[in-house]
């Protein structure tokens, strides 16, 4: 969470499914809020790329 007042970009990476593991991204749906605004999506199969980037003060 830390981070994301340090970045202009986020580039994620969604995965599809549900998988067992100990190491996961924190949710990130509700830390970019109206700070970011996605810009680019790619859908492929079974995962999809998308872009954020953080929206001009004052804008």
């Amino acid at each position: 969470e830390p981070f994301l007042g340090r970045v202009d970009r986020l580039e994620l990476t969604l995965v599809e499914g549900r998988y067992e593991g100990d190491t996961f991204f924190p949710e990130w749906r509700p830390l970019v809020g109206p700070v970011f605004e996605k810009t680019a999506e790619t859908p492929r199969d079974g995962f999809r790329f998308v872009t954020y980037r953080r929206v001009a003060q004052g804008a």
